[in-house]
């Protein structure tokens, strides 16, 4: 019989919900950055220059999207649990001193715990074996993500931290609360290099690789800006191939999670949808994958 046949089911299912969710939320960003167009702009504005404008609808994340993320975590928290199940199941040294007294029990629970609380992980781990315990008491997550240093030596931690500020945010409020936003990489030229940033918002820069021309960003710098209609993102001057022919330029835009503890950029405000679920699926099948060696 396979004991983690329930887990594995858990976890397809997961992979199914992570790969509609990302042909979603992919269609969904590509549309928004189609309908940033090019405009005139008179000389009091920016000379013979364009204008780059948002024409598109209200950018907020569709709310089903939200719900659809937290059955997506719970069937990962899900998966982890049953997995501590059959392991205190396959070992079958109970402590006892809880619940019923014996193991597994309602208190079984694989646990994802930024403090580091011995006496609840006994009751939670109760009836695991010492190998397996040793390494899910590895792969907690780190105790302050925001140092650059969290992301060291801990990835699987990081990821299964994510999860848990995901599943713990869904309890409450819809996870992804955040607008789709800038990737926080200059536009493209396609087949060129990426357009060099400005030192700040509203900076000017030029001439930029290939282009022959200058950019000037309007407002806040082009990272994370959510989405507005007739919004100005982006003043271009010049920027022809030698011949008088425009580059089309492209502007990447990206749905994100508002502030998650444990992204692991340290530098961003928000945390990417396909970036953080990936690592948060990967880190889960890591985890399984180890601990089938205890069964």
């Amino acid at each position: 019989m396979n004991h983690l046949e329930a887990v594995d089911a858990k976890l397809e299912r997961a992979r199914g919900q992570l790969r509609r969710l990302r042909d979603d939320a992919g269609e969904f960003c590509r549309e928004r950055s189609r309908l940033i167009l090019p405009e005139e702009c008179g000389p009091e504005e920016c000379g013979e220059g364009r204008r780059w404008v948002y024409r598109g609808g209200e950018s907020v994340l569709p709310l089903g999207w939200s719900i659809r993320v937290g059955e997506w975590a719970y069937n990962l928290r899900s998966a982890l649990d049953q997995l501590v199940w059959q392991l205190a199941a396959a070992y079958g040294r109970c402590a006892g001193g809880h619940g019923d007294g014996e193991c597994p029990g309602r208190h079984s629970e694989f646990p994802i715990r930024v403090r580091r609380d011995p006496g609840r992980l006994d009751v939670r781990l109760c009836g695991v074996g010492p190998a397996a315990r040793a390494y899910i008491e590895s792969v907690q997550p780190p105790r302050r993500p925001g140092r650059p240093s969290a992301s060291g030596g801990n990835r699987v931690g990081l990821g299964l931290g994510m999860l848990r500020d995901i599943c713990n945010r869904d309890k409450h409020q819809t996870p992804l609360r955040a607008s789709v936003g800038w990737t926080g990489e200059w536009p493209r030229v396609p087949g060129g290099e990426a357009l060099p940033r400005a030192p700040r918002a509203g900076g000017q820069i030029g001439p930029g690789p290939r282009t022959g021309g200058a950019v000037r960003s309007v407002g806040r710098e082009l990272s994370m800006t959510e989405l507005r209609y007739g919004q100005a993102l982006l003043i271009t001057w010049g920027g022809s191939d030698g011949r008088g022919l425009e580059f089309p330029l492209e502007f990447p835009v990206e749905a994100w999670f508002d502030d998650l503890p444990h992204w692991r950029s340290g530098g961003r405000q928000g945390a990417p949808v396909g970036e953080t679920l990936d690592a948060c699926m990967d880190s889960v099948e890591l985890v399984v994958s180890r601990l089938r060696r205890e069964l």
